[in-house]
C-alpha cells in the first residue's frame, strides 16, 4: 500500500499568496496547538496504518458533530477523505458524503465544505481530463461521474465555488484568525483578513482558468470595455450585467468587485492594492481591446499615485516594471531599436521601489526582478567539425557579460562511454589546450547580443570549448557555457539507397572523395539485459568515389559511423536507420468545441480548443503551444485559417464565417491535432426547434406540419424551391 507523505493532509485553502507587508493587527482565534487526538491519527498514518487512522478520524468526526465544533469537524472531513482514498473507498462516494453534510450544515462549515468540494471535483476532472473530453453531449448523463461531460464537471465545480461564497456578510465578519488550527498563515496574513477573502481567492484561481468553459455562444461575455480597467468606486459600483452571466470571466469580475468593495474602507490599503493588481493583470491578459496596454499602464499609474505614502506603492511600481520587462522581450537585434531600452526602464523602476520602501515586500520583489534583469547569460555556437590546423570562428550569445574567458580542452569520445552526470565539472578540471580572454561590447541595454570570435587552429581530435564570465571557471558559481566539436579533415553524408544505406566520405577542405577511409557502422538496440548499446555490425573501406554501400545485415535502430584515416578520426552523431520501436513519446491532441452544432451561411462560427499532451498515463494541458486552425468547406476545400497560441491553461479560441456562396453541409475545423465538425445549412425556424424542417426537391409540405428531413431547403419556407411545392396552411 502506498504510504502517505506527512504533509498530505495540509489544507489547500490555508496556503495563499500575498503581495504587501504593511503590519496590521489580526484577530486571533483559538490556540494553534495540535489537538492530541490528531497527533495519534498522524502517528498511525506515518506507520502506514491507514484503516486504524480512519477509525480514529470517524470518532473525532462524530464527536465534533455532536458538540457543534465546526473547526474540528471540517478538519475531520478532510482527514476522512484522504484516508478513504488510500483504503479503497471510491472518491465519488467520499465526495457525495461531504456534499450531503454541506447541505445540512451552517456557516462557516457549509462554505468551507463547498470550497473543499469544488477543489476536489476540479482535481477529479483534471486527473481524468483525457477521458472526459472524449465524451460527447449526446451521451446520457446521470448521477454517475463516469458519464459526465466536461460541461457537467464544470457546472459542478462552479456551483460549489458559488456556494462557498454564500452569506458574504457573515464570511466577511469572520477573521482568518478564527480558523484556529486550520490556518497555516504567515506574516502576510493581513492580505486575506477574512474567511471571505480566503475562499474568494481560492475560487478566483479556477475562475481565471479558461478551461472551465469550452463551447461559447456567439453572444458570450468578453472583456471588451475600457471600464474594466477602472479603479476604486467607478469599478466597484459599476453594474455588471450580461445574458452570459455563467461565463467564468463574468464570475471573476463580479468576485473582484466584491473583494475590492470589502477593502475599500480599510485603514491600510494593502489588501485592496493586492486584489486590484490581480484584477488589472487578469483584465490586461484577457481584454480584447487593442489599446489594452495603454489602459493598463494608465490604471497602474493612477493606483501608484493614490498609495504613494504606503509600502504597497513599491508593489505597484514592480507591476509597472514587469510590463516594461515583458515589452523588452520583444526586442529583436535585426529589427531596429524598438523595445531596446525597455528592460533598462524596468530596472530603473525597481531601483525606485527599493530606495523608497526598503525592506518592504514590494522592494523584495523589485530586488528579485532587478537580479533577473541583470543576470548574465552565455551560449556557444560552433560547427560540429572544423578543418585541422586552420583558424575558425565560433558564435557567442551573451547577456550582461562585459568580458569572457575561453578555454579549449581535449574531450575524448568513447562509443558507449558512460554519460557523465558531472560533465561540466569534469570539463572545468581538464588541462587547457588554448586559453584566452575577450572584452565584449555592451551598451547596457540588458538584452542579448551575438558576436563571432576567432579561434586558433587545432590538431586532429575531439575538443570542447568553454566560455565563462570568470577566469576561475568555478563550477556552480561562475557562468559557464560550452560546446564540443571535431578537428578533422573528413566530412560525411549518408542516405538511403533502396533498403541500403549509402555513405559518402569527402575531404572537408577540397570536397574531393576520400578513398581507403575505414568506416565502422554501429547500431544501437537493447541487449539481453535491456540496456541500449551501440554494437559494431560491419566494417568497410571507402572506394575511389569515397563511397560505402551496405544494408548493414538487416539491422535496424539508431546508427552512427566511426571514420578513421591515419591519425584522423571522426565519429558521427546518431540517426534512426529503419522504423524502430522508439521510447514512449508525448502525444499531443486538441479537443475542439463550437458554440453550436448548426449554422446558416454567413453566420459566425465560434470555436475553442484545449490542447492536451499525454505521455503514458500522465496528461496535462500545453501552454504556449502554437498551431494553425484550418476551416474546410463541404468539398474539403480550405476556406480560412487562423494562427493560434494556447494560453496558460492550454486553451485557445477564435471564429470563422460560414461561407455564403458554397455548397452547404458538413464542414470541418482542424488544427492538425484534432477536428470538430459543424453543419452549415439554409433552414427556416417557425416556433420551437421541433418545427424546423427541410424540403427535398419534388416533395410537398405544409407550414406548421412536421416534414420528413431528407434534404436541405434552398430558400426560406414561403418561397417556392426548385422542383418543390410549398403549400400554405
Amino acid at each position: 500500500m502506498r504510504r502517505l507523505p506527512p504533509f498530505l493532509l495540509l489544507f489547500a485553502f490555508a496556503l495563499f499568496t500575498v503581495t504587501c507587508n504593511t503590519p496590521r493587527q489580526v484577530s486571533k482565534g483559538p490556540a494553534q496547538e495540535k489537538d492530541p487526538r490528531w497527533l495519534a491519527v498522524d502517528s498511525l498514518s506515518e506507520q502506514g496504518l491507514y484503516a486504524s487512522a480512519l477509525e480514529r478520524t470517524e470518532l473525532i468526526l462524530s464527536d465534533a458533530q455532536e458538540k457543534g465544533d465546526w473547526r474540528v469537524e471540517f478538519q475531520a472531513w478532510t482527514y476522512r477523505m484522504a484516508f478513504q482514498r488510500v483504503t479503497g473507498v471510491e472518491v465519488d462516494s467520499s465526495l457525495r458524503a461531504m456534499e450531503a453534510r454541506a447541505a445540512t450544515s451552517g456557516t462557516p462549515l457549509k462554505q468551507l465544505l463547498h470550497s473543499e468540494l469544488a477543489e476536489s471535483w476540479w482535481e477529479r476532472y483534471r486527473s481524468q481530463r483525457w477521458m472526459i473530453l472524449e465524451r460527447t453531449n449526446m451521451q446520457e448523463e446521470g448521477d454517475d461521474p463516469a458519464t459526465w461531460t466536461q460541461a457537467t464537471f464544470m457546472a459542478k465545480v462552479i456551483a460549489h465555488y458559488r456556494a462557498s461564497l454564500d452569506a458574504p456578510k457573515d464570511l466577511k465578519a469572520i477573521p482568518v484568525g478564527e480558523l484556529g488550527p486550520l490556518l497555516a498563515g504567515g506574516k502576510d496574513i493581513h492580505l486575506r483578513p477574512t474567511l471571505f477573502d480566503l475562499l474568494a481567492h481560492r475560487a478566483l484561481a479556477v475562475y481565471r482558468n479558461s478551461e472551465t468553459r469550452l463551447s461559447e455562444p456567439a453572444w458570450r461575455f468578453t472583456l471588451d470595455d475600457p471600464r474594466d480597467f477602472d479603479l476604486f468606486e467607478p469599478f466597484i459600483f459599476r453594474q455588471l450585467q450580461h445574458r452570459d452571466s455563467t461565463a467564468w470571466e463574468f464570475q471573476a469580475m463580479r468576485l473582484y468587485q466584491s473583494l475590492e468593495h470589502a477593502h475599500l474602507s480599510d485603514d491600510a490599503p494593502d489588501a485592496l492594492v493586492d486584489v486590484t493588481l490581480q484584477r488589472l493583470d487578469y483584465v490586461h491578459e484577457r481584454s480584447t481591446l487593442p489599446e489594452k496596454d495603454s489602459l493598463y499602464l494608465r490604471a497602474l499609474g493612477t493606483l501608484q499615485s493614490r498609495v504613494i505614502n504606503d509600502s504597497c506603492w513599491a508593489e505597484v511600481i514592480v507591476a509597472i516594471a514587469r510590463w516594461h520587462a515583458e515589452q523588452g522581450e520583444k526586442y529583436q537585434r535585426l529589427a531596429g531599436d524598438a523595445w531596446k531600452w525597455e528592460k533598462r526602464t524596468a530596472r530603473a523602476l525597481c531601483d525606485s521601489a527599493i530606495v523608497r520602501y526598503p525592506g518592504s515586500f514590494g522592494a523584495t520583489n523589485a530586488m528579485a526582478m532587478k537580479a533577473r534583469l541583470e543576470r548574465g547569460a552565455l551560449a556557444v555556437h560552433i560547427e560540429e567539425a572544423v578543418a585541422p590546423e586552420a583558424a575558425f570562428t565560433m558564435g557567442l550569445s551573451y547577456t550582461n557579460t562585459p568580458k569572457v574567458h575561453l578555454r579549449v580542452v581535449k574531450d575524448p569520445v568513447q562509443i558507449n562511454g558512460e554519460h557523465r552526470q558531472d560533465r561540466e565539472e569534469w570539463l572545468t578540471k581538464q588541462k587547457a589546450v588554448r586559453e584566452w580572454s575577450v572584452a565584449l561590447p555592451d551598451d547596457g541595454d540588458l538584452n542579448e547580443h551575438v558576436i563571432e570570435l576567432p579561434v586558433e587552429g587545432l590538431p586532429f581530435g575531439h575538443y570542447t570549448i568553454l566560455v565563462s564570465d570568470s577566469s576561475s571557471f568555478t563550477y556552480h558559481q561562475d557562468i559557464i557555457a560550452y560546446a564540443s566539436f571535431w578537428s578533422t579533415n573528413m566530412a560525411m553524408v549518408d542516405r538511403y539507397h533502396g533498403k541500403d544505406l549509402d555513405l559518402l566520405v569527402l575531404d572537408r577542405t577540397s570536397g574531393s572523395p576520400k578513398e581507403g577511409v575505414k568506416a565502422m557502422a554501429y547500431v544501437r538496440n537493447r541487449d539481453q539485459t535491456g540496456i541500449r548499446r551501440f554494437i559494431g555490425v560491419s566494417e568497410f573501406s571507402t572506394d575511389k568515389e569515397g563511397m560505402v554501400r551496405t544494408d548493414l545485415k538487416g539491422e535496424k535502430g539508431e546508427v552512427l559511423w566511426s571514420l578513421k584515416e591515419g591519425n584522423d578520426e571522426y565519429i558521427s552523431g546518431s540517426r534512426w536507420m529503419y522504423p524502430y520501436e522508439r521510447e514512449e513519446q508525448e502525444h499531443v491532441r486538441t479537443y475542439l468545441f463550437t458554440d453550436r452544432a448548426i449554422y446558416r451561411p454567413g453566420q459566425t462560427i465560434f470555436f475553442k480548443g484545449i490542447v492536451v499532451a499525454q505521455n503514458g498515463t500522465n496528461n496535462m494541458v500545453k501552454a504556449g503551444f502554437k498551431s494553425t486552425v484550418r476551416f474546410h468547406d463541404a468539398n474539403g476545400q480550405q476556406v480560412d485559417t487562423l494562427v493560434v497560441t494556447t494560453d496558460a491553461y492550454g486553451s485557445y479560441h477564435g471564429s470563422f464565417t460560414a461561407p455564403m456562396a458554397a455548397l452547404t453541409g458538413r464542414m470541418l475545423i482542424d488544427d492538425g491535432q484534432g477536428t470538430a465538425a459543424v453543419q452549415v445549412e439554409e433552414y427556416w425556424q417557425s416556433g420551437p426547434p421541433s418545427s424546423w424542417f427541410s424540403i427535398r426537391p419534388g416533395s410537398t409540405a405544409k407550414l406548421g406540419q412536421e416534414a420528413t428531413v431528407s434534404g436541405v431547403a434552398k430558400s426560406y419556407a414561403g418561397a417556392p424551391l426548385d422542383g418543390a411545392k410549398v403549400c400554405g396552411p
